[in-house]
């Protein structure tokens, strides 16, 4: 999944959020799981959980589907 973490960083980054809520959520469309997120980053699960649940309050979004779909429609992937 290198390729994904490279191409959202390259990405058109939607202002609204940090630049690891926007990796994990471009992690986590191409499938992995918090935990694998987390394992790449180096950081701890929990951390994640963080990251995802400020990424969706940020884009008004209840579900992590619902969060990168609005993250597509804005153009940040």
């Amino acid at each position: 999944m290198a390729s994904s973490m490279e191409e959202a960083r390259r990405g058109k980054r939607v202002p609204e959020l940090s630049a690891r809520e926007h990796v994990c959520l471009f992690r986590a469309m191409y499938g992995a799981t918090d935990d694998e997120i987390a394992a790449n980053l180096g950081i701890a699960v929990s951390t994640v959980h963080g990251y995802m649940e400020s990424a969706k309050a940020k884009l008004g979004a209840r579900t992590r589907a619902q969060a990168i779909a609005e993250l597509a429609r804005r153009g940040g992937l």
